[in-house]
């Protein structure tokens, strides 16, 4: 079924209740403005606004607080704040689930407010409420059982299903990041990937629906060598539809509507110094097999930067690699980063990132990511900086600099350019 919901009014309830569900998710939401829950249809409670912060609820059970004051407000809090949180959301849900059973109510007018829905919703209600905060608590353990530790994402691809085809990342060197150094680098069999995928796919149950992408992990997962790379795909294409890449824009659409619960394409980390041990023809096939995007960590074109970054190649090695992908039929998304060297590299930062950019083949389906500088604790890059009197840029000239670098982009064809996109770490949450 498609979505259906149906706006109540109760004789024991001081405001109407909307409640909705979808293939993978039911809300709830009060009077049509807030408090407002979303679980997904195996029960998990995915987020919570109260009107002021957004709560968002992570797969090991951590919560991500986000509001507005005076600017954009990120935070983690406790297991203690948490736990009412989530057991409020809970009891509204059992509320709703007896209150519909038991209770004379009314149908008000609403977007597709209908009686029919009503033991459509009864189903999605009676799963939700047989959760509670402990039931998430056993959750969080199964999906540390499935996965290592989800480190980073994309933020387009947030909601992807995530495979992990590779663990760690075999550089592990690059001085501002941390997000692999709990794990060594090691390929995956395709046996051992196949399993992987089977526990996944019972983790998420039906709300895998959810996630329209799959994003082939950990932090560079298409380095692999090209037969290695194809058995790993073959196995995912054993378990799932993807959209074949030749489809026009119109039959995208349709096939979408004819495969539901179809993925749209695969996305993966590459580093920008690797691409090359693959012929053109071996790119092209891997585009074949469904892979739409990679996304590389450029942090900058200028050569002195990536040295002091511990960055293993060049800025022409990330313009060829982007050269390549782009011939193969593989849209590119490029990660700059905002603010990296501080005051000493200011300059150069701007002016080579920028002559990078207009160098590359970049189009619609390709993205430039713009990440602020987020000294990571446990980086050598804070005591190495410390150490050579780098100054960190404030939140101000930040801007600037992201400015500089956004103004100076003179797209190929400004009537097929890229997006730019705002790449803030902080708020990744899996």
């Amino acid at each position: 079924m498609r979505f259906q919901a149906a706006f109540l009014k109760f004789e024991t309830w001081d405001e109407p209740i909307y409640i909705s569900r979808r293939p993978g998710v039911v809300n709830l939401q009060l009077n049509l403005k807030y408090p407002a829950y979303a679980f997904d249809s195996v029960g998990r409670l995915l987020h919570v606004f109260d009107g002021h912060k957004n709560y968002l609820r992570s797969l090991d059970n951590r919560y991500l607080s986000k509001w507005r004051q005076n600017g954009k407000r990120i935070e983690w809090i406790s297991k203690e704040a948490a736990i009412p949180i989530v057991r409020e959301s809970y009891a509204v849900a059992s509320r709703a689930l007896e209150s519909l059973s038991s209770e004379k109510f009314e149908v008000l007018p609403a977007p597709k407010s209908s009686p029919e829905s009503i033991p459509y919703l009864l189903e999605g209600l009676r799963t939700v409420s047989s959760w509670n905060w402990e039931r998430l608590e056993e959750d969080a353990k199964r999906f540390k059982r499935v996965y290592k530790p989800v480190s980073i994402l994309p933020p387009d691809q947030y909601m992807a299903l995530v495979l992990q085809a590779t663990e760690g990342c075999w550089y592990n060197k690059c001085t501002f990041c941390t997000f692999y150094r709990d794990r060594r680098f090691r390929i995956k069999s395709p046996e051992e990937f196949e399993k992987h995928i089977l526990q996944v796919k019972e983790f998420f149950g039906s709300a895998i629906v959810l996630r329209k992408n799959l994003f082939l992990a950990d932090a560079n997962a298409l380095m692999v060598s090209y037969r290695t790379l194809v058995s790993l795909l073959e196995v995912v294409h054993r378990h799932f539809e993807v959209m074949p890449a030749t489809l026009t824009r119109e039959e995208r659409i349709r096939w979408r509507t004819e495969h539901p619960g179809g993925l749209h394409g695969i996305y993966s980390f590459i580093d920008a110094f690797t691409t090359g041990r693959k012929t053109p023809e071996e790119w092209r096939d891997i585009a074949r097999r469904g892979v739409r995007r990679a996304y590389i960590g450029m942090e900058s074109g200028h050569a002195p930067l990536l040295q002091f970054l511990r960055k293993p190649g060049t800025p022409e090695d990330i313009l060829n690699a982007v050269r390549e992908l782009k011939e193969a039929g593989i849209a590119v998304g490029v990660i700059i980063l905002i603010g990296a060297g501080g005051d000493r590299f200011y300059e150069g930062h701007v002016r080579d990132t920028v002559e990078l950019l207009n160098s590359m083949p970049l189009d619609h389906e390709d993205l430039i990511y713009f990440s602020r500088f987020v000294p990571l604790p446990g980086a050598p890059y804070i005591e190495i900086a410390k150490e050579v009197g780098v100054k960190p840029l404030s939140a101000e000239e930040m801007s600037l600099q992201e400015n500089e670098i956004r103004s100076g982009f003179v797209p190929k064809n400004p009537n097929d350019r890229p997006k730019f996109s705002v790449y803030d770490i902080r708020e990744f949450i899996y």
